[in-house]
């Protein structure tokens, strides 16, 4: 194995979050915290497994068990990013707005839930295009 397999993937995720918290930052006012939260475009989680799914198929062929396994996780993440942790997301947000409704002594006992934790279907596809692009940078021109 080389570690190309564990570095590629790595650099793609942080790149993704460079771009994910300058984008979030543009958009909205800039905060480091935006570099490292869950949600956002482009998914990070995405980008990643389809990274790694992309360097195995392309080093170890597509026939390979390891390609299998690669596409697995990669088809369990993207769906925990984009289904669960989505309703996750908008469950935390009706929790928000219930507690908001609550005295002020009540509601201040509940902390404030963090509702930007899944993706939408185009973060996704940005994760996915991020995925599929660097590896094939590293691929073309620094292997």
């Amino acid at each position: 194995m080389t570690l190309s397999f564990v570095i590629v993937p790595l650099a793609t995720l942080i790149i993704v979050q460079i771009i994910k918290g300058t984008l979030h930052g543009l958009k909205n006012k800039f905060s480091w915290r935006d570099f490292f939260s869950p949600g956002g475009m482009p998914s990070s989680h995405t980008a990643l497994v389809v990274c790694l799914a992309t360097l195995i198929g392309y080093y170890q062929g597509l026939n390979s068990a390891a390609f299998a396994i690669a596409m697995v996780l990669a088809i369990l993440i993207i769906w925990d990013a984009g289904v669960l942790r989505r309703i996750i997301g908008k469950h935390a947000s009706f929790i928000n707005k219930t507690v908001h409704l609550l005295t002020p002594a009540d509601g201040a006992k509940y902390e404030f839930l963090e509702e930007r934790i899944g993706h939408t279907f185009w973060e996704i596809i940005w994760g996915f295009v991020a995925g599929l692009a660097i590896p094939a940078l590293y691929i073309l021109f620094l292997q």
